[in-house]
């Protein structure tokens, strides 16, 4: 008996099929008590994000140290997640298992290229973005105001005349975020960047 072409109705759900024969004399096939056959139609690419956890900053360029946690999440509801994968610096393609760092690739701009595939072979275009490892302390150095009494002792308090200590702090890759600092046995003082 030739087979029948069963249109599909909708896309991205599940498919349960029956099958029940009748013959000729009129006698019917009993039903099954579960489906003969379960597909699913999947037309939808899955969708692959990054995630960093630990030292990260955005500003513009994304900034990593080479200890950050890069995670890749994907979502796929219809026939489930196949294999994802990434490309760093345009080196050879890495089968993704569990999150990774940066560690070996050294300080200054990486690209990184992800994308994953399904069950059913959809796969998506690539995802790029290009971070910066920065490994590097920012530097702070300190002057003070000029001398005003003898012997290197500082005169004036009660006229006025109370000398500063100025702070300068630079970051030449991600940027100076505060400056912690700290009189004799006093709390720590933080003074933000602005």
């Amino acid at each position: 008996y030739p087979l029948t072409d069963f249109p599909v109705k909708e896309a991205d759900v599940s498919y349960e099929f029956y099958n029940i024969a009748k013959d000729n004399a009129g006698y019917v096939e009993d039903s099954p008590l579960s489906a003969d056959y379960t597909t699913i139609y999947d037309t939808t690419d899955p969708t692959t994000e990054i995630d960093f956890t630990g030292p990260y900053y955005e500003s513009g360029d994304i900034f990593v140290t080479s200890s950050t946690s890069l995670t890749l999440s994907v979502f796929e509801e219809t026939s489930g997640v196949s294999a994802t994968y990434y490309i760093i610096d345009g080196e050879d393609q890495i089968l993704y298992g569990e999150s990774f760092t940066l560690e070996e690739f050294g300080e200054g701009y990486h690209d990184i290229e992800f994308w994953s595939v399904d069950n059913a072979g959809n796969e998506e275009g690539s995802g790029f973005v290009t971070v910066f490892v920065d490994d590097s302390s920012p530097l702070t150095e300190y002057f003070l105001d000029e001398i005003n009494g003898l012997n290197g002792w500082y005169v004036g308090f009660s006229e006025g005349l109370e000398p500063e200590i100025h702070l300068e702090c630079s970051d030449s890759d991600s940027g100076v975020s505060g400056i912690n600092y700290q009189w004799d046995i006093e709390e720590e003082q933080t003074f933000v960047a602005s």
